[in-house]
């Protein structure tokens, strides 16, 4: 909530985001002073406010089938 609360520019999709991953059954942790959604201990997703975005990572997000092309990739090293 504090984390959130301090957002100047994303607070209103990063809460409605927030809802949308913790009905998913994540557990919310703060980790490299950002949101991070766990499972089984396991890191699933990260939430990185940008200037211009608002980025949802996901840490295996290669694995991730996106028939729709939706995902887009950090680059290369990433």
């Amino acid at each position: 909530d504090a984390y959130i609360a301090r957002s100047s520019t994303w607070g209103a999709e990063m809460r409605a985001l927030r809802e949308v991953l913790l009905g998913l059954g994540l557990t919310e942790e703060i980790k490299w002073n950002k949101p991070t959604y766990v499972h089984d201990a396991g890191n699933i997703a990260i939430m990185q406010p940008m200037n211009d975005v608002l980025g949802l990572m996901f840490f295996k997000g290669a694995l991730i089938n996106d028939p729709d092309g939706v995902l887009h990739s950090q680059g290369e090293n990433s």
